[in-house]
This record gives structure tokens, C-alpha cells and sequence, in this order.
């Protein structure tokens, strides 16, 4: 469950993250999907800065909606302000990669994601593989505060069909300046 703000953001959306103790006892720590401010600067103009406050959902370690099954085993559910969802350790393993994956985003590749959300797919683990590894996020302004939530985060098994790269900056740039987002061309 969540805890205390360390922003002041007009969403509801979780900024401190509780641990989650698991069916074998096991406490799986959260705080690496705590919200954070990330500082990206435009790679033609240092000039220009770019400070996202970032935030995460609990669809990055969590997975499908409880079975009856699950209703009676607290130990696994994750109950978040909006729904309870089974906690999924999978996932949790790969949402340690999140923090560093949104810092570099700039290097990332991005692409359209549908609605009003993009995507950054792939990254390389330890071991030197190549992950497909879909992050969902949404962009948006509030409080004249340049926002980023990660919606989603899970391993994408079936490729990622055809898509179109969108650069960071040029998200950040529109969105600085209160210009409509990049759109995918029809």
C-alpha cells in the first residue's frame, strides 16, 4: 500500500511505494518505483532542461486482476489505492531496470504505444541479452510540471511488430512548450 507524498503533484498517483510481504515470507522492497525527479538535457541545446517528475503504477509488479483463488491468500495480493492485483515476482525482478531505463530514456527507443501513451521496449541485462521488455508511459503537464507515469511494465513475448520511433526531446520539447504530443502518422 502506498505512504507519505514527496511531491507536491495534483494527481493521486503513487509516490511511495510499501513493501510487499510475500506467501513464503519473503519481503520484496518497493522503493526503487518511488517517485523521483529525473533532469534530462537536450542533446543540441544544453541550454534547455528538461525535469520530469516521475511516477509509477502497480501494473510494473503486479499482474491480472485476482482469481477467486487468490481472494482467500492475502499473502498474494498487492492492494494499491485504486484495485488489488496479484503480485507477480517476475515482473518485480524486472521492474529493478525501470529507474535506469526512464533516466536514459533520451537514448531509449521510443515508439508510438496507442492512445496517448509511448513505449520503450528493449534493454540488455546482465548477462549481455537482449530483453524485450514493453514500458507503457504517459507524458503530461501539471501544476506547470512536466509528468511521466509508467502505466505498465512487462516482458513482451511476441516481438514487436511494426512501429514508429518517436525521439524523447521531441515529447519533451512539445510538452515544455504546451504544443500538441507526436502523433503516430496514419
Amino acid at each position: 500500500m502506498a505512504t507519505k507524498k514527496k511531491f507536491n503533484l495534483a494527481d493521486n498517483e503513487v509516490q511511495s511505494w510499501s513493501p510487499h510481504t510475500h506467501v513464503t515470507g519473503e519481503v520484496f522492497c518497493l522503493a526503487h518505483l518511488d517517485a523521483e525527479l529525473v533532469t534530462y538535457q537536450d542533446s543540441k541545446q544544453a541550454s534547455i532542461i528538461y525535469k520530469f517528475y516521475i511516477t509509477y503504477s502497480h501494473h510494473c509488479f503486479t499482474k491480472d486482476e485476482l482469481s477467486s483463488a487468490d481472494d482467500s491468500n492475502i499473502a498474494l495480493q498487492y492492494a494499491s489505492p485504486k484495485d488489488r492485483r496479484a503480485f507477480h515476482i517476475g515482473r518485480y525482478k524486472l521492474s529493478k531496470n525501470l529507474p535506469q531505463i526512464i533516466r536514459t530514456l533520451p537514448e531509449q527507443f521510443i515508439y508510438h504505444g496507442g492512445y496517448d501513451n509511448y513505449c520503450s521496449a528493449t534493454f540488455t541485462d546482465g548477462q549481455g541479452d537482449e530483453i524485450v521488455y514493453q514500458i507503457v508511459f504517459s507524458v503530461f503537464r501539471s501544476q506547470k510540471k512536466l509528468r511521466l507515469h509508467v502505466e505498465s511494465a512487462y516482458l513482451l513475448e511476441n516481438g514487436l511488430g511494426k512501429i514508429k520511433k518517436v525521439k524523447f526531446e521531441k515529447i519533451a520539447w512539445a510538452l515544455l512548450k504546451n504544443r500538441k504530443l507526436p502523433k503516430p502518422a496514419n
